[in-house]
């Protein structure tokens, strides 16, 4: 898995029981990445205990590569 550091905040989209609801992830969250072969298009990710799905472009363009939490 990769793990980006936001350089500036960007959006989600979460499924939840009224539909789906757009949440902003904010500058400096740290958000890791399954594993994928693909370069575009969206993925699901963990953040702030939610399962929200954001661009791998909005991640690799608004982040930076950082070592994954836990890990040295």
């Amino acid at each position: 898995m990769l793990s980006y550091r936001l350089k500036s905040a960007i959006v989600g989209v979460e499924s939840c029981s009224t539909g789906m609801r757009v949440t902003n992830i904010e500058r400096g969250t740290v958000l890791t990445i399954p594993d994928t072969a693909n370069e575009t298009g969206m993925v699901e990710i963990v953040y702030d205990s939610r399962y929200i799905s954001v661009y791998l472009e909005d991640i690799r363009e608004r982040g930076e590569r950082v070592n994954s939490v836990g890990r040295t």
